[in-house]
């Protein structure tokens, strides 16, 4: 990595930075004992959707009506987070539409499981779009250490993880192994706070991203 590259690391690292003191302090002050913080609806759940919509807003400023055109994609990924924070998924529907039983539930109606068919199709264009265009190229640049390629992986794994621990106790009970209400409440904690810190690190990246490419303009 060359130094002009370094310095592009310092957002991500601020952006990290900030999600470990949000981690620190959730934990410390207990925030998991107050429904105004952590529940549906609360503070960690408005701010992530609050943080997407400023990703997409972000993106529209810098990018402009040519960058939208070119990578439609990567203004969807922070839109449909968004949605899904909010559980569009299954708000509105006889049950989530990323479940396979409600495409074959007789109790789902017809133009329920087309909608959600629509949708499974936008999610499978935004994938299949980003490992075609930009999955060899993201390997390469990650090797080589590129902060946007490092900004990408920070979100990938802030998103595995999230899901990761995401209802792990129910999950490893299922294992015939049992937590502590403690250790399933800290988990609780780090799922919510890393789901905010995905449009916290999108934003980072952006920035990163937006400004290598006007350093580049200006070297020419």
């Amino acid at each position: 990595m060359s130094k002009t590259q370094s310095k592009y690391l310092y957002p991500l690292l601020f952006a990290v930075g900030v999600i470990f003191i949000l981690l620190a302090l959730s934990i410390i002050f207990e925030i998991y004992k107050s429904p105004f913080w952590i529940d549906e609806g609360g503070v960690v759940e408005n701010a992530t959707v609050l943080g997407y919509v400023l990703c997409v807003v972000y993106i529209i400023i810098k990018g402009g009506l040519d960058y939208i055109k070119k990578y439609p994609y990567f203004v969807l990924i922070p839109i449909l987070f968004a949605l899904r924070e909010l559980d569009f998924d299954k708000r509105f529907t006889t049950m989530g539409i990323l479940k396979l039983k409600f495409y074959f539930s007789d109790k789902v109606p017809l133009n329920e499981k087309i909608v959600g068919l629509l949708v499974i199709a936008l999610l499978a264009y935004v994938v299949i779009s980003i490992i075609k265009n930009h999955l060899k190229d993201f390997l390469i640049n990650l090797k080589q250490g590129s902060p946007v390629a490092i900004g990408a992986l920070l979100i990938f794994l802030a998103a595995g993880i999230s899901k990761s621990v995401d209802g792990i106790g129910r999950k490893l009970s299922s294992l015939g192994i049992n937590i502590s209400e403690n250790f399933s409440n800290i988990a609780l904690v780090v799922e919510e706070i890393l789901e905010l810190g995905i449009p916290i690190l999108l934003l980072a990246t952006y920035y990163v991203y937006f400004s290598m490419q006007n350093s580049k303009k200006e070297i020419k």
